[in-house]
């Protein structure tokens, strides 16, 4: 029987849950991307631009009252039952972002 990866990259169909039906972006993490703010904590998670709010030019990050960058909020977090090399539990982080 094949993996869900194999029938994704085969073009098979497969069954997800509704929320992530439209999903556009996904993250592999042990750290739960909502948690950086600045732009040394996204260095340091390695978090891509993406992951943050952006002002309509596309290139610079909305900023808090604090001067904080706004994470997006994500469609879903799911267990991959994998873990880090320094045993952290790893979790796949689904978003959504239209004409992307």
């Amino acid at each position: 029987m094949l993996d869900d990866e194999e029938k994704i990259l085969g073009g098979e169909p497969i069954k997800v849950k509704k929320a992530l039906v439209n999903a556009t972006n996904y993250m592999v993490k042990a750290k739960d991307p909502m948690y950086c703010t600045n732009s040394k904590c996204a260095k340091a998670y390695s978090l891509p631009g993406w992951a943050f709010l952006k002002k309509e030019d596309g290139k610079t990050f909305q900023l808090d009252k604090k001067g904080n960058r706004i994470p997006v909020k994500y469609l879903e977090k799911v267990d991959v039952n994998l873990r880090t090399p320094w045993g952290k539990k790893l979790h796949a982080y689904f978003y959504n972002f239209e004409n992307y």
